[in-house]
C-alpha cells in the first residue's frame, strides 16, 4: 500500500519509483509501426509494443467510440495515436505521474492530458471507451478496488473498457505487483464491467525470443528497414497472437459497464 508522508503527499511504492524513474525520457514514443517498423532503441519489446498500439487502435476502431480515455497513459503514446487516426474526438490521457505527464505534454503539445489519482479524484464527465493498456498491474492489489470503482467513474453506462495485462505465464517483473489470468482479472472488474471478449496476447517460445534477437542482441541492433519489416510482419503472423492461454504472455479484455455497483 502506498504511505503518506506528514505534508499529506503520497509516497511511491518501490515497484512504483521504478516505473517513475523510467519516465526520464519518453520511451515509448521511440520505436514505431508506420510508414515502416523502428525499433528506435535497444530494447526487446518494440515489435510487441508496436503490434500492441496497433491493436489498441483497431478496437477503437471497431467500438466507435465519440471519447476515449487513456488510464495511465504514461507518456502519451497510445493518446497520441488515437488523437492522430481519430480526428475530432474526444480524446483525453490522464495519468498518476506528473513526470509522465509532462512528457506527453512535450511530445503531444496538442493533446489533452491530466495528471490526476483516479482513486480521489473525479473526473467531470465519463467517456464511451476507457483505455487500461499495461496499467493494472501496476496497482497495489490492495488499493486495487479503489482504482476499478475510479476507473468505473470516468465510464459511461454501457461504455466500454480495454485492458491489456500481463499473463501469470510470465515472471512478475520488478515494477509490477502482480499478474492475471482470465479468471482472476475477470473477478477484479466484476463489480462495475462484464467482460465480453477476451485475447491472448504474445505467444511464448523460442521464435518469439528468436525474432527479438535478430532485432536486438550484445552484437548489434537491426538497422535494415526491409529486414526490420520483414521479421516485424513475421512477428504479427505467429507470434503476437497466441492459440490458447497456457501459451501467451499477455492478455487482453473487452469489458461492457453494467448498471450494477460493487
Amino acid at each position: 500500500m502506498t504511505s503518506v508522508r506528514s505534508d499529506g503527499n503520497t509516497e511511491l511504492l518501490s515497484e512504483q519509483v521504478a516505473q517513475e524513474d523510467e519516465y526520464r525520457i519518453p520511451y515509448h514514443h521511440l520505436s514505431a509501426f508506420a510508414p515502416s517498423f523502428r525499433p528506435g532503441f535497444s530494447d526487446s519489446w518494440a515489435m510487441n509494443y508496436n503490434h500492441s498500439v496497433e491493436f489498441v487502435l483497431e478496437q477503437v476502431s471497431q467500438i466507435n467510440p465519440s471519447s476515449v480515455v487513456d488510464i495511465g497513459c504514461g507518456d502519451g503514446r497510445i493518446t497520441r495515436e488515437i488523437g492522430s487516426h481519430f480526428v475530432g474526438r474526444r480524446n483525453v490521457g490522464i495519468d498518476f505521474s506528473e513526470r509522465a505527464i509532462a512528457l506527453a505534454r512535450l511530445m503531444h503539445p496538442d493533446g489533452d492530458y491530466e495528471a490526476m489519482d483516479i482513486t480521489n479524484q473525479k473526473f467531470p464527465y465519463s467517456f464511451d471507451l476507457g483505455l487500461l493498456i499495461e496499467v493494472f498491474e501496476h496497482i497495489p492489489p490492495e488499493d486495487a478496488n479503489q482504482f476499478v470503482r475510479g476507473v468505473a467513474q470516468m465510464i459511461s453506462t454501457d461504455g466500454r473498457l480495454l485492458v491489456t495485462v500481463p499473463h501469470i505465464n510470465k515472471p512478475v517483473e520488478y515494477k509490477h505487483f502482480r499478474h492475471f489470468d482470465k479468471a482472476s482479472l475477470t473477478s477484479c472488474f466484476s463489480g462495475y464491467f462484464e467482460p465480453e471478449e477476451f485475447y491472448l496476447i504474445e505467444k511464448r517460445g523460442f521464435l518469439n525470443k528468436a525474432l527479438n534477437r535478430l532485432v536486438v542482441n550484445p552484437l548489434f541492433v537491426l538497422n535494415s528497414k526491409w529486414a526490420l519489416n520483414c521479421l516485424y510482419r513475421v512477428y504479427g503472423k505467429y507470434v503476437f497472437w497466441a492459440a490458447a492461454e497456457k501459451n501467451c504472455a499477455r492478455i487482453a479484455v473487452t469489458f461492457r459497464r453494467n448498471t450494477r455497483e460493487a
